[in-house]
C-alpha cells in the first residue's frame, strides 16, 4: 500500500471511486466540476490517494482525501491562522474495515504539521467514525427556512437579477465579498478562488443593485450540495435578504427556502429573520481535529462561520 499525491494516470479511477461512494444516484454532472479546485488534474498536490500496486504492476486507486490548505482570518485583528479542510473522503468497498482510513488521516495530519497547518477541518454526519480519528464537533450554525407565505408581505422594491460571474470586474466580486454577513473569523477568499467556485453546477449568484452600487447578493446551490439552501449572502441590511429570498422563491416557484446563517448573529438580524421565518434548526459547523496542544484554534472555531463555498 502506498500513500501519494493524486497522479494524472488515476483520474478515471479516482473519478469512480468518488461517484460511486458519494454520489451513488445518478448525478447530472460529474464530481470533478463540483470540486473545481481541489479535483482539478493540475492541483495535485490536494488529493491524496492510497494505491495498491496489481500482479500487472498498474496502481489501483482503494482510498482517496483531499486536503485544502486555507487561512483562517480574525476580523478584528486580521491575524492570520492555517487550517486544513478535508473532504471527498472514500474507500473502495472491497477495502474497508482494513484500518486504511485510519492510517490516511494520519498521513494528512503529518503533511497538515508540516504546512503549518493548526487543524483539520471536515463535513460529515459520520460522527461515530470521525470521532475515532479524533475529529469533534465544533462551532454552531443556524439553518432558517422560509415559506412563501412567511415572505408574502415583503415588498419587491429591490430587484434581484441573475449575474454571469464572467461578466463581473475585480472590483464588484470585492464589492460583494466584503458585503457578506461578518463573523469573528472567516476563511480567506481571493477573487480568482471566487470566480472558479461559482461556476460549479447548480450554482446561482443573485444580486441587488441601487444607483449602479451592489447592495445586497445571494448565492443558492453548489452542485448536489445545498440544494434550496441560500449559503453565502450578504447586504446593508437584512431586509434585502428577505426581498432576495421572496425573490428566488417567485422564479423557481418552491414553497420553502432555507438559509445559512452564523450561530451569532446581530440581535437585529436574528430578530428580523427569525419574525418571519417557519423553522430554525442548529446544527455543528464542522468536525474538527487540533494538530497542536494550543487550545487557541479550538476556540477560534468555536466563534468561526464558513461560508457554504469554502466547504468541501
Amino acid at each position: 500500500m502506498d500513500i501519494s499525491f493524486f497522479s494524472k494516470k488515476l483520474l478515471e479511477q479516482r473519478t469512480e471511486l468518488l461517484q460511486k461512494n458519494l454520489r451513488p444516484m445518478k448525478s447530472a454532472y460529474p464530481i470533478n466540476s463540483e470540486y473545481p479546485i481541489v479535483l482539478s488534474v493540475n492541483n495535485n498536490k490536494f488529493s491524496i490517494c492510497v494505491t495498491k500496486s496489481s500482479e500487472s504492476h498498474r496502481q489501483k486507486l482503494i482510498a482517496h482525501a483531499n486536503i485544502w490548505p486555507r487561512t483562517l482570518v480574525n476580523s478584528k485583528t486580521n491575524i492570520e491562522t492555517k487550517i486544513a479542510l478535508i473532504g471527498n473522503v472514500a474507500t473502495n468497498q472491497s477495502y474497508q474495515g482494513q484500518g486504511i482510513m485510519r492510517k490516511l488521516f494520519t498521513h494528512l495530519s503529518t503533511y497538515s504539521i508540516e504546512l503549518g497547518c493548526e487543524a483539520l477541518l471536515l463535513w460529515s454526519n459520520l460522527y461515530e467514525f470521525y470521532h475515532k480519528l479524533g475529529f469533534q464537533p465544533r462551532g454552531k450554525e443556524l439553518r432558517i427556512f422560509f415559506t412563501y407565505s412567511n415572505l408574502r408581505s415583503i415588498q419587491n422594491d429591490y430587484h434581484f437579477d441573475y449575474v454571469n460571474p464572467d461578466l463581473l470586474s475585480d472590483y464588484e466580486i470585492l464589492n460583494i465579498l466584503s458585503l457578506r454577513y461578518p463573523s469573528s473569523f472567516f476563511i480567506k477568499r481571493t477573487v480568482d478562488e471566487f470566480r472558479i467556485l461559482l461556476k460549479i453546477p447548480d450554482t446561482t449568484l443573485l444580486i441587488c443593485c441601487k444607483k449602479n452600487q451592489i447592495i445586497g447578493f445571494c448565492i443558492i446551490g453548489k452542485g448536489n450540495d445545498m440544494i434550496g439552501m441560500v449559503h453565502e449572502w450578504g447586504a446593508t441590511h437584512p431586509e434585502i435578504i428577505a426581498k432576495g429570498l421572496k425573490h428566488i422563491l417567485d422564479i423557481t416557484k418552491s414553497t420553502k427556502i432555507g438559509l445559512l446563517t452564523p450561530k451569532y448573529l446581530d440581535l437585529q438580524w436574528y430578530k428580523y429573520f427569525s419574525d418571519l421565518s417557519h423553522e430554525i434548526e442548529e446544527h455543528p459547523m464542522t468536525l474538527v481535529k487540533p494538530l497542536q496542544h494550543d487550545t487557541q484554534i479550538i476556540q477560534n472555531l468555536e466563534k468561526a462561520f464558513i461560508w457554504g463555498l469554502d466547504s468541501i
